[in-house]
């Protein structure tokens, strides 16, 4: 189990980057239509065949990141379970850190009237922190 830690984290990592492109896609998207100075764009769901407009798009975005923090949360609960039942030393050691990054990404979940510039540099730097951590524990399990 101790290389999927690793593995796991690194699944982690992937689902937050997804999240970030899709924060990133939203803002570009706000940009636009604010140099545009309409949203005139219309874009028609594929699934329902409904059209909606761009800044539709954009809260679409955003909610579908916001559903994937809520996924890497749990990931990361288990984690540190794991960590806590079956090697204590390093879940002493990671414990802080984990918290750290599910408070982090908990309070991105939870306030919904957030600047998206700050949606953008929160999982940017929960990133930095995850790959941080999964750098650590890979060399800790001689995971390569």
């Amino acid at each position: 189990m101790k290389k999927n830690i690793v593995a796991d984290i690194d699944k982690c990592i992937e689902k937050l980057y997804i999240a970030h492109v899709k924060f990133r896609t939203a803002r570009n998207i706000f940009n636009r239509i604010k140099q545009t100075k309409i949203d005139s764009v219309l874009f028609v769901s594929a699934m329902y065949g409904a059209p909606f407009s761009s800044r539709q798009m954009a809260y679409m975005f955003i909610d579908s990141a916001l559903r994937d923090l809520k996924g890497i949360i749990k990931k990361l609960h288990k984690i540190d379970k794991y960590l806590e039942k079956n090697d204590p030393p390093r879940h002493v050691l990671f414990h802080k850190r984990i918290a750290e990054i599910i408070t982090v990404l908990n309070k991105l979940r939870d306030s919904k009237d957030m600047n998206i510039e700050q949606y953008i540099d929160e999982t940017e730097k929960a990133l930095d922190s995850l790959r941080e951590l999964n750098s650590v524990l890979a060399g800790i399990y001689n995971f390569k």
